[in-house]
């Protein structure tokens, strides 16, 4: 059987048998594409919930020995002397999620070679990898099937359980949209700069892309005396630097027990974005001149994952003695089993606050009202129309990062879910209902589902504040266990929900 490991149809075969990866390289409108294939789909591993969770806490123990190997390369390379904590928070967002992102790809082609029944697939040359620029790209990369297939192929080629042709084909990777300066960044632009020269005592707080309304941050800034920074100084990455092949050699690990980690061991050298090898030191420089000289306190919402220059000056900050503290961004922290990102954001700060909850396992951990949800109650009411608003969501195609909601093609069931209330609904309530599809689009083709299905409700595409359509309803079905039916909660909106 032909192995397809992504829906790129460049790599397709003109008839079968095949064997499909798994349920992504199902495009639900090229079906035409697949139907006449004699197909079979490999069953995914992590369908088993529980071996899902057990994976999870043994990735969680991968990813602190890789972190531990790790800084110490990266200050050899650097020639620095930085804590185990600045690389935490500086390269741990990115290390995070490829090493269980790493591991999923894995189980797939190990499973694929397991069974002993392929008997060709098509690969790409992987010996001159481009690296993602910073971790923004990285994350409009990890969901796409171009940089799924180069991955692939990278473990195919390196295990060798797999017969395979290689091809010479050029990677389709998105790219981000413009890093230009907007007229908001050139206006962050001053304000960093008057703030970077302010007297010490003005910047002894830094509140940084907090969520806070900009009325409630300058009062809490005024309040405090501090230099009222509205967010943080925008510094993007305009050009991708070459990689260099003997910074990346030094960053080879030797970490490996197991099979896994020692692709492992090669695999995060290759992968790693430039922002943390040949661009940290441009990062650093830009970074000391943008922020402040000095902060005791920095507290954020949403700068610590996507921000590299923010990660390394904060970890900066905090190698100095500096408190770190981080306020909840959205939902699933807290509420989720699990999420490793709620893991990776409590361990890089001092405090921690939550949306409400607290666990007696993290101490850091403290309730405080959300600044995000601040004067929700005022912008959001229910209005006399009767019509509802049904707010789906949606996750890629292929597995990215680890917590307790739908994963890769388990989504298919939460659209399934959804399907079985709206049938079960009378036309007459289906007419008032407008389904708010997710605003990120990953190829599962929602839209076309629905109107095939149930062409008597009203679709939208997401792209509407949310706020505004809520405006205009009387009644919000919340379908996931996220940041949406918290919002509506908390504004005392009418909120039945349906979760999976």
């Amino acid at each position: 059987m032909f192995l397809i490991t992504t829906a790129d149809p460049r790599f397709w075969p003109s008839r079968g048998p095949v064997l499909l990866l798994g349920e992504w390289c199902k495009i639900y409108s090229q079906k035409h594409s697949y139907e006449h294939l004699e197909a079979e789909t490999l069953s995914y591993h992590w369908d088993d919930r529980a071996r899902l969770y057990s994976d999870y806490q043994y990735l969680d123990g991968i990813y602190e020995k890789y972190l531990d190997a790790l800084s110490s390369k990266l200050n050899a390379i650097h020639t620095i002397n930085q804590s185990h904590r600045f690389w935490r928070i500086v390269v741990g967002p990115w290390l995070r999620y490829f090493v269980e992102i790493f591991y999923d790809r894995y189980l797939s082609i190990s499973a694929a070679a397991d069974r002993g029944s392929v008997s060709d697939t098509l690969i790409v040359d992987t010996s001159r990898l481009t690296p993602p620029l910073d971790f923004p790209e990285f994350n409009n990369w990890y969901a796409c099937d171009s940089h799924n297939h180069r991955l692939y192929s990278w473990l195919i080629e390196r295990t060798s359980g797999l017969p395979f042709h290689k091809i010479s084909v050029e990677p389709d990777l998105p790219s981000l949209k413009s890093r230009k300066k907007s007229g908001s960044d050139l206006i962050a632009v001053i304000i960093s700069r008057v703030g970077h020269v302010m007297p010490a005592k003005c910047t002894q707080i830094s509140l940084l892309t907090t969520q806070l309304p900009v009325q409630q941050l300058s009062r809490l800034n005024t309040a405090l005396r501090q230099f009222p920074w509205p967010a943080a100084p925008p510094i993007r990455l305009l050009q991708r630097p070459a990689p260099d092949s003997s910074l990346r050699s030094g960053l080879v690990l030797q970490a490996a027990n197991t099979s896994f980690e020692k692709l492992l061991d090669r695999a995060i050298a290759e992968h790693i974005p430039c922002a943390h090898v040949e661009a940290f030191e441009t990062l650093r420089r830009r970074a000391l001149s943008a922020y402040p000289v000095r902060s005791d306190v920095i507290v954020t919402s949403a700068a610590e994952t996507f921000d590299e220059a923010f990660k390394i000056w904060t970890g900066l900050q905090v190698d100095k003695g500096a408190t770190f503290m981080m306020s909840q961004h959205g939902g699933s922290f807290g509420t989720c089993l699990w999420v490793s990102a709620e893991d990776h954001q409590v361990a890089i700060s001092n405090r921690f606050y939550s949306w409400g909850w607290t666990d007696g396992k993290m101490p850091s951990v403290k309730p405080m009202p959300a600044f995000r949800l601040v004067g929700i109650v005022k912008r959001i009411r229910p209005s006399d129309s009767g019509r509802i608003l049904w707010s789906l969501v949606s996750c890629p195609r292929y597995s990215f990062r680890m917590l307790s909601l739908p994963v890769a093609g388990q989504f298919l069931s939460y659209i399934d879910e959804q399907f079985r209330l709206a049938g079960a609904l009378p036309k007459e309530v289906r007419s008032k209902i407008t389904v708010r599809l997710y605003p990120e689009k990953y190829g599962w083709d929602e839209e076309q589902r629905w109107r095939e299905r149930f062409p008597d409700i009203q679709i939208g595409d997401g792209g509407e504040n949310m706020e505004k359509e809520l405006s205009r309803c009387s009644l919000s079905i919340s379908t996931y266990n996220a940041t949406t039916f918290l919002q509506t909660m908390a504004a005392n909106f009418p909120t039945p929900t349906c979760q999976t």
